[in-house]
């Protein structure tokens, strides 16, 4: 890994700063700052994406959203993670996030099935029916007993 940090950092600074500079802001040059790395090749600092640092903290599904007696349950950060629906009937699944996105709405919440029961519901039917910044909703016509990973960007 830490070879291979080294390389990538090794192409990038190779592209800023030793070829010529593409024409961004007017021709003006991109300076390009990266967090400090330790002896041991760790990165001391949060790597920021274009909307949450990757130590966000973990969302939140509210009493009854996620089916009438369960609440689900969620790990992960606001960016990613694995929502796992109880066995109560429900068709929707509401995850709020723990902070708001800066950037305004995400482009998009893709949600994978992560386990059989997600995988057997009809191609199409699980959607993403609301993004904002503070969270998402999706639904299909049974959720109950199902486990999605979600990615949000």
């Amino acid at each position: 890994m830490t070879r291979f940090l080294i390389a990538a950092l090794a192409v990038v600074s190779f592209i800023a700063g030793a070829h010529a500079q593409p024409a961004f802001n007017g021709g003006a040059p991109v300076t390009i700052t990266f967090p400090p790395i330790s002896a041991g090749g760790t990165i001391s600092a949060p790597i920021v994406t274009n909307i949450f640092s990757s130590n966000s903290g973990a969302p939140t599904i509210a009493s009854g959203a996620c089916g009438a007696t369960n609440n689900g349950t969620i790990t992960g950060d606001n960016q990613s993670g694995k929502v796992t629906i109880g066995a109560s009937a429900t068709a929707t699944c509401a995850v709020t996030f723990s902070t708001t996105f800066p950037t305004g709405t995400p482009k998009a919440v893709v949600l994978t099935p992560a386990n059989a029961a997600a995988a057997a519901l009809a191609a199409g039917s699980p959607f993403v029916s609301a993004v904002s910044t503070t969270g998402f909703t999706f639904q299909a016509a049974a959720l109950a007993s199902t486990t999605w990973y979600y990615h949000a960007y």
